[in-house]
């Protein structure tokens, strides 16, 4: 017997079908201008890109630059997603991963998902320490779209992974990820009067410079940068936080002192990972001069203000090896038993590094001054 579906039924499944999609696309825009934020609702997202984000709300068409557009929060999604990006936000890192990662599994009809899903998958990892599986993260969002608004985020924090500890200090791979962003940059940044892009790309340049040992080089381009990011404060902290390792590089402590100093009193820079890099970037400095009494508050800064957080645990560990370091070091210019007590405590802060930051840069090197496994 031959079922004969009706014409009028199969319509309506496609009419739903595509009701579903539409859906699925529509979402609350999150605009910043002038340092507000303003929310346009209900739009129906017909373009996310690099070159811009485009919709449409019944017969009124939007267009606006990438930097204008903080966030997209998507009307329809999975519960899973909702609560992924939840845990996200408040810096719940290793739930955020577990539940982007069992979302991604069905896509279902949500066109948006694969980038938006493998790219808070992505950050959340690297946050946590799970270099590979970020970068894979970050793969699967160019294979999903390799124009997508995220995109050059996407090679910059490649690089960032490609030059830590944890993603070997690969400084090949690193330039090869800085030069796509540039490709990128060079392309719109100019249509969109926004030179963001290129800056970011040059300050990556400069980073692989202090690397391979060529600060005066890097300070060069620092310079330039700070002059074109003028205004732009989260630009201008990343520019200042660069400076300062490479004035630590070269032993000009003083100079690397001010621009750590600078982020630090700026009560507007509220970003975690900025305050607890200048922190250590300051102690770093403060460490190298023997002032070890110095360094060992401000060290403990970063792991009294960030002790709890997963996505810090790479900070956090570098200031409990460098305290412990700077406890010992100051217990060598005392006697009798304060020598004897600071040094002991140096030791169990050490021990503390070593035993609970296993597999981070500070972790390992507490491990080998004492002795123990490396702490991988």
């Amino acid at each position: 017997m031959v079922v004969r579906r009706n014409p009028l039924f199969s319509f309506i499944l496609v009419l739903v079908a595509l009701s579903a999609t539409l859906s699925a696309q529509q979402a609350t825009v999150i605009v910043g201008k002038n340092g507000t934020e303003k929310e346009e609702r209900n739009i129906r997202i017909t373009k996310d890109s690099y070159t811009g984000v485009t919709g449409k709300r019944s017969s009124a068409s939007f267009s606006w630059k990438p930097a204008q557009v903080k966030r997209i929060e998507w009307r329809v999604a999975p519960e899973n997603y909702k609560k992924g990006m939840s845990a996200y936000r408040d810096g719940a890192y290793e739930k955020a991963a577990q539940l982007f990662t069992e979302v991604l599994k069905k896509p279902d009809n949500y066109p948006w998902l694969p980038v938006y899903g493998n790219f808070h998958l992505a950050r959340s990892l690297a946050r946590i320490g799970y270099a590979q599986n970020a970068l894979d993260a970050y793969a699967a969002v160019l294979k999903a779209d390799s124009k997508h608004r995220f995109v050059p985020d996407v090679y910059a924090e490649r690089a960032d992974i490609l030059l830590s500890p944890a993603g070997g200090r690969n400084l090949g791979l690193a330039r090869a990820e800085f030069k796509k962003l540039d490709g990128i940059a060079r392309t719109i940044d100019g249509r969109l009067s926004d030179d963001s892009y290129l800056i970011k790309s040059e300050l990556g340049v400069a980073r692989i410079l202090i690397e391979t040992k060529k600060a005066p080089e890097a300070i060069s381009i620092l310079d330039g940068l700070a002059k074109r990011a003028r205004g732009r404060k989260g630009l201008l902290n990343l520019i200042s936080m660069v400076k300062g390792r490479a004035l630590v590089s070269l032993g000009q402590f003083n100079n690397a002192e001010k621009s750590f100093k600078a982020i630090l009193d700026d009560k507007s820079i509220t970003s975690p990972e900025v305050i607890a890099g200048a922190a250590n970037g300051l102690g770093d400095c403060e460490f190298e001069q023997d002032k070890f009494e110095k360094a060992m508050w401000t060290y403990s800064r970063t792991y009294a203000l960030f002790h709890d957080r997963d996505d810090l645990k790479r900070q956090v560990a570098w200031a409990l090896y460098r305290g412990g370091m700077a406890f010992r070091r100051q217990a060598g210019k005392l006697q009798g038993d304060d020598r004897k007590k600071l040094y002991r405590y140096g030791t169990k802060t050490l021990r503390r590094a070593a035993k609970e930051f296993k597999g981070t840069n500070g972790g390992r090197k507490a491990a080998e001054t004492l002795g123990l496994a490396t702490g991988k």
